[in-house]
């Protein structure tokens, strides 16, 4: 299988893009999730700022049974964020398989009005076959408004990944974990639980199963922080990328004792560091977040 979820800001091998960059600063794009991960980025507001495009690496050979699908969200550029009406605009994405000479249409989106990530999954075998190399080409189009778009997590496999980790229903010693399904319509879904940060290895034997897109977690440590990935599993070998980590904490009980207090000194600045079981609304540009100096409180 082949994926791209940009880990870096730094522009891929192979890929072109055209008024679009990658960015993990935008409060619109950022906003609901609080995503600080890259995504494929462009604002669009003005006949000036109409349009952008960007294409994929080489891809191949193919072995033409694949699945491409890839993550996309459309928000307003103001607070709160909300997903632009449906005909202000839309994205063509594209197919070649002749090393981008020629570029043949597989669907226009139009803007819908649906709030956070979409996903987008497509059989590659309408359009290429086993032994092609092939391209995908996305061009966002601008109608009315003032809206930003981004994308992020391509893939192309047989076995789709999952989407979307969640927790609820949290306990000193439980919890259920739900995603949102594969589009490969996999047999059924592994899930990886550790107490550390380190992503479970592609032969991971260590993991609980699921025939459905959620699992009730029982059993675990209390207190310590449990890092969660999730992958499909399609038989006959065929499984996806894991997806994760979803950080779980267990002990995110009720304070009791009062008075409470939290000043922030012991968790460093910037956007990844906030005490356990608070939750980070991101409103602008990565923030709130934590930071020092002698003029904030």
């Amino acid at each position: 299988p082949w994926l791209e979820s940009f880990e870096t800001s730094t522009l891929p091998d192979g890929w072109t893009t055209d008024a679009m960059s990658l960015s993990n600063t935008s409060s619109a794009i950022n906003s609901g999730d609080g995503s600080t991960t890259y995504y494929m980025y462009k604002n669009l507001y003005s006949t000036t700022y109409s349009t952008g495009n960007f294409s994929t690496v080489l891809i191949g050979p193919i072995a033409g049974t694949e699945d491409f699908s890839f993550d996309y969200k459309i928000a307003n550029y103001y607070s709160p964020y909300a997903p632009p009406a449906s005909g202000t605009g839309n994205f063509v994405l594209e197919i070649s398989t002749d090393f981008g000479n020629t570029w043949s249409e597989i669907e226009t989106v139009s803007n819908n009005g649906v709030a956070g990530w979409q996903n987008k999954s497509y059989p590659i075998s309408t359009y290429a076959i086993a032994g092609d190399y092939v391209k995908f080409r996305i061009t966002a189009n601008w109608l009315s408004g003032d809206y930003c778009i981004g994308f992020d997590n391509f893939n192309l496999a047989s076995c789709l990944p999952v989407s979307d980790l969640s927790a609820s229903n949290i306990t000193n010693a439980s919890a259920t974990i739900s995603w949102t399904a594969s589009g490969s319509n996999p047999d059924d879904y592994q899930v990886y639980v550790s107490l550390a940060n380190i992503a479970p290895a592609e032969d991971e034997t260590n993991i609980e199963i699921s025939n459905t897109n959620s699992i009730d977690l029982t059993g675990l440590e209390d207190s310590p922080l449990h890092y969660v990935w999730v992958r499909s599993d399609c038989g006959a070998g065929d499984i996806s990328e894991w997806v994760g980590p979803l950080a779980l904490w267990t002990s995110c009980e009720p304070i009791v004792a009062l008075p409470y207090t939290e000043n922030f000194d012991a968790y460093g600045t910037g956007t990844t560091a906030f005490p356990n079981c608070w939750a980070r609304p991101v409103t602008y540009n990565g923030f709130p977040s934590i930071v020092s100096g002698s003029s904030y409180s």
